[in-house]
């Protein structure tokens, strides 16, 4: 599928009396956080290619959920929706949005989450921001279809999946990849610990169900009587706060009190916490970028925690210097894989994996899968093409 655009748009919802400036019919729409560099650095790879698009700010879509200024921009248009970011002010808005969708099970009222101020890093209605983000997406997919757009990704199916932990690692280990096992509780820490001993598993990591990278995830190991947490999260008056340093909590006490604060805000998925391999001084596993159903590009990240997020400080190494370590086998064996995940949410333009090699077993273990994972920030591929430049590629050279 071939496409031609020759102009960079932002549509401001609030101004009832827009004007475009030198409009020409557009066929790619991106709505997204117009000032992340998620959308700066795609827009910059459309440029080197003489394409552009019209982006739609996640902000003013949720503020006007309107599109009768748009019908004409969305006939036969290509739709790529991108995450709306982490600001406050959107953060407000989705958690407005799941109130309405959730109604009487909604985990803070309309009227309340007005009253709300920023309180940055503090974990919180998980639940509810998940069912704001899936209700205004499909609202958005509505109305764009209705409009007359041709193509959509990722499409609502993906998005829900690749965001919700719990089922997207019941969804991969139906499909016979490998993944920890889980254990299911829906009570406290005690609990935890019964199906722990149960399980023979000493470790666990206790993950948000909803969302995505490691906002509000903690690892807990128990050896006898001694227990440790270990997690980005800082206890502060009574409240969970995320932050990019991890943190070690030994006084059982204030563990019970941060899990059993975990389980009151967010639904959660606990899994065993299997060690990563080590590779160059610390933790090691991969990010593989998979774009149109062809694993593209990879990075090393070796972390100084149990989590290897690269918000975290992981350091980065170039998927080269992996490869030579693994041999061709294995990392063949780790693309595949990478696709096999990524083949559970067609219709995204990119799958970004998270998954290692374990020593110990001839199959990489899975841990995440997210289709918003393509920012992969000075990782190039052997011709020098980035996350978006693959991508930029794939839009033109085939369909989606």
């Amino acid at each position: 599928m071939k496409f031609i655009v020759k102009n960079f748009i932002f549509f401001n919802f609030k101004n009832k009396n827009v004007k475009f400036i030198q409009y020409s019919k557009q066929n790619l729409i991106l709505l997204g956080d117009k000032s992340s560099r998620r959308v700066t650095d795609f827009h910059r790879a459309l440029r080197q290619s003489s394409l552009s698009c019209t982006v739609i700010d996640w902000n003013d879509w949720l503020s006007n959920n309107n599109l009768d200024q748009l019908t004409d921009l969305c006939k036969d248009a290509l739709i790529r929706i991108d995450s709306p970011g982490g600001s406050w002010k959107n953060e407000q808005k989705l958690l407005l949005f799941g109130a309405y969708s959730l109604g009487k099970d909604a985990q803070i009222s309309e009227q309340d989450v007005l009253q709300l101020v920023e309180d940055r890093g503090l974990v919180r209605f998980g639940r509810q921001r998940y069912a704001g983000f899936l209700a205004a997406t499909k609202q958005w997919i509505d109305l764009v279809k209705k409009a007359g757009a041709s193509r959509i990704f990722p499409d609502l199916d993906a998005i829900a999946l690749s965001f919700d932990k719990r089922k997207m690692h019941q969804k991969m280990d139906v499909s016979n990849i490998r993944v920890a096992p889980t254990i299911q509780v829906s009570g406290d820490l005690e609990e935890i610990f019964h199906h722990m001993n149960h399980a023979n598993i000493s470790s666990v990591f206790l993950k948000p169900r909803y969302g995505s990278s490691a906002g509000g995830m903690m690892a807990l190991r128990k050896s006898g009587k001694k227990h440790v947490l270990i997690a980005p999260v800082a206890w502060k008056n009574e409240r969970l706060y995320q932050e990019r340093r991890f943190h070690r909590y030994a006084d059982i006490n204030i563990i019970r009190k941060m899990v059993q604060t975990l389980f009151i805000s967010e639904d959660l998925h606990i899994e065993e916490w299997i060690p990563k391999p080590t590779f160059a001084g610390g933790p090691a596993d991969l990010r593989i970028l998979v774009v149109n159903k062809i694993a593209a590009l990879a990075v090393a990240r070796i972390g100084f925690g149990p989590m290897t997020n690269l918000h975290l400080g992981s350091r980065r190494l170039p998927w080269s210097e992996v490869k030579a370590h693994l041999g061709k086998k294995t990392a063949h064996r780790l693309f595949q894989e990478a696709e096999k995940v990524a083949a559970l949410l067609p219709n995204s333009l990119s799958v970004g994996v998270d998954l290692a090699w374990t020593p110990a077993s001839n199959r990489p273990i899975v841990y995440e899968a997210n289709i918003f994972g393509d920012l992969i920030v000075g990782i190039h591929d052997e011709n020098g093409r980035n996350s978006y430049d693959l991508q930029v590629e794939a839009l033109c050279e085939k369909t989606i």
